[in-house]
């Protein structure tokens, strides 16, 4: 048998809420073959969540132990960890985090755009590839607003898929669909994991969804209360059918001085693509900001240009006054440096 891609040996994870400690899982162990697909259960509060961001190493234990692919993640830095997250991990989230005005092949083509691999092409091609395994090829130009929840759902899991990752999380994939959409959505899932040998761990608390799964994990209080196969479905793990890539560690090793400006460059020129993407799906709003700061820049330098134009008529109206200008006030007392009094003033050149 080979080495198991998710090892977790007594995890505990504790959150500090000022002085009061919450233990959200207290010693937890279990072991994910290649090819398995696992329910993880329980009621709200049971740790399960808090468990599903630890395998996807988007949080920390406290202690203990987790082995992904046989790499000790608990010792990598951040950077590390991010590419694990990016090459070999997917996730599915309840509430689908799809861009609203990027189409459906955009959006599973960005997880792609963001590792830097690939040409514009090949990630589209790739991105064409994972819908029409979830079933929506037709739909690849449709936005977000154009799907109903359970096609955004497949748009979802398409995209988590795009980078072939060793294992898929999904948390709560069916908390937002309705019962019919939620079991198209498992049996996506099913299908997924069957014919392409996809790892899959999902979160829920029905048992109709856990029902799809070849093994059933019930927490409790930070702490597995069970972990049994499903006798309505075949517990042989569906790994056989692909091989799994390993995941090479030694990122911090591997990049060495020189590697920093050429991530640099990368992460700039990534950068500049995105923008420009943005403003070519935007045409209208861009051109209407763009114009809006035009007008605003032209609306300032006409205010500087009339400031300075008075303040120079009010200078050569000074001048033509001359330097011989006497000024009289009539009646004018001046008390202890103040002066006093009622009049008119006149005006009176001398010669």
């Amino acid at each position: 048998m080979s080495d198991p891609v998710i090892e977790a040996r007594e995890l505990a994870k504790t959150y500090r809420l000022g002085d009061v400690e919450v233990r959200a899982l207290n010693g937890v162990s279990l072991i994910v073959q290649h090819g398995e697909f696992i329910a993880v259960m329980g009621s709200s509060g049971s740790g399960k969540s808090t468990l599903m961001n630890v395998l996807g190493c988007l949080d920390r234990p406290t202690s203990g132990r987790y082995l992904f692919e046989g790499i000790d993640v608990a010792e990598l830095a951040e950077p590390e960890l991010a590419r694990i997250r990016s090459e070999r991990i997917g996730f599915v989230f309840q509430s689908f985090n799809l861009l609203a005005r990027t189409s459906a092949v955009e959006n599973v083509a960005l997880p792609l755009f963001y590792a830097g691999s690939d040409s514009h092409s090949e990630r589209m091609t790739r991105a064409r590839e994972a819908l029409c395994a979830v079933g929506l090829g037709e739909r690849e130009h449709n936005t977000p607003s154009q799907l109903s929840g359970g096609q955004q759902q497949r748009v979802a899991i398409a995209r988590a898929l795009i980078s072939r990752p060793s294992v898929l999380l999904a948390d709560e994939p069916t908390g937002n669909l309705d019962s019919r959409t939620s079991h198209e959505i498992m049996e996506t899932l099913c299908s997924l994991n069957r014919e392409q040998g996809v790892t899959i761990v999902v979160v829920t608390h029905e048992a109709d969804i856990a029902a799809y799964t070849n093994r059933i994990i019930t927490m409790r209080d930070g702490r597995v209360q069970s972990d049994q196969p499903n006798r309505s479905v075949s517990s042989e793990p569906a790994g056989g059918r692909t091989t799994a890539v390993p995941f090479r560690g030694g990122l911090s090793q591997a990049a060495g001085s020189g590697a920093a400006p050429s991530r640099f460059w990368a992460f700039a020129a990534m950068t500049l693509s995105a923008a420009a993407q943005a403003l070519g799906r935007n045409k209208l709003r861009s051109a209407l900001t763009m114009l809006g700061v035009l007008i605003g820049v032209a609306a300032l330098i006409a205010m500087v240009a009339v400031g300075r134009g008075a303040n120079e008529a009010v200078r050569k109206q000074i001048e033509s006054l001359g330097t011989d200008l006497l000024v009289v006030l009539p009646g004018a007392t001046t008390t202890s440096g103040v002066r006093a009094g009622s009049g008119s003033a006149g005006n009176e050149k001398t010669a």
